[in-house]
């Protein structure tokens, strides 16, 4: 949900096996960064950066994220704190689809938060359009970042929200039913690229909820939030 808790102790070690990952795989080299500007992610973001080679952390987009109310997590209204399963039950009670079931209190449904990832993705586009021939790569390898053509950005966000994201991209209208459980502080990385004549989206992904905890350690995403 929606609300501003606190990073737990194992939200605070997840946050940082991830910023070494992304450290390591990406050396902090990013044109833009993204973050939901709900507060466990801010903190999970300030962890990461942390994490950073020292020199990258004065780097303009590391020291000024943007904090977007687009990739907050699914509004729950007055289940809020009500773990996500609990919602089959009380879609079920307003003869809802669960997929469609919005809780009162403004709350958001599935397909709500589908729309609002759908926005995110074009218009984030749009805003690279000019600089960067129309392609977006959240996440993307370090190598290439001294000879590309492509905006490369970084996104810090909840599950329920990247799994509708990554649904996105892939051209779809809603989670596959494969699709897995976003892990905390797991990363995906993905190249976007638009047809200017179509609009349609392509996408071209080179890792997918990938964890970034050392094996044997607890599992610790893009960039999904530490809880």
């Amino acid at each position: 949900g929606q609300s501003n808790s606190s990073l737990t102790e194992t939200g605070r070690a997840q946050a940082r096996f991830a910023g070494m990952f992304i450290a390591e795989r990406y050396k902090g080299c990013f044109d833009k960064v993204m973050v939901s500007d709900l507060g466990r992610t801010r903190a999970t973001y300030e962890i990461l950066r942390e994490e950073m080679p020292a020199s990258a952390k004065d780097e303009h987009a590391l020291r000024h994220p943007v904090y977007d109310k687009r990739l907050r997590e699914r509004k729950a209204g007055v289940l809020e704190g009500i773990p996500y399963g609990a919602f089959r039950e009380h879609a079920a009670r307003a003869n809802v689809s669960e997929r469609l079931f919005r809780p009162e209190g403004e709350g958001e449904s599935w397909d709500d938060v589908h729309h609002r990832a759908l926005s995110f993705v074009h218009g984030i586009l749009d805003e690279q359009r000019q600089s960067y021939a129309n392609e977006l790569r959240c996440v993307c390898r370090a190598e290439d970042r001294c000879a590309r053509s492509e905006s490369v950005v970084l996104v810090v966000s909840h599950g329920g929200f990247l799994r509708e994201l990554i649904a996105v991209c892939h051209g779809l209208s809603a989670p596959g039913s494969d699709a897995s459980i976003m892990g905390n502080c797991a990363v995906t990385e993905v190249v976007l690229t638009r047809d200017e004549h179509s609009g349609a989206l392509r996408a071209s992904f080179v890792l997918t909820n990938h964890s970034t905890a050392p094996t044997g350690a607890q599992r610790v995403s893009s960039m999904s939030g530490a809880e």
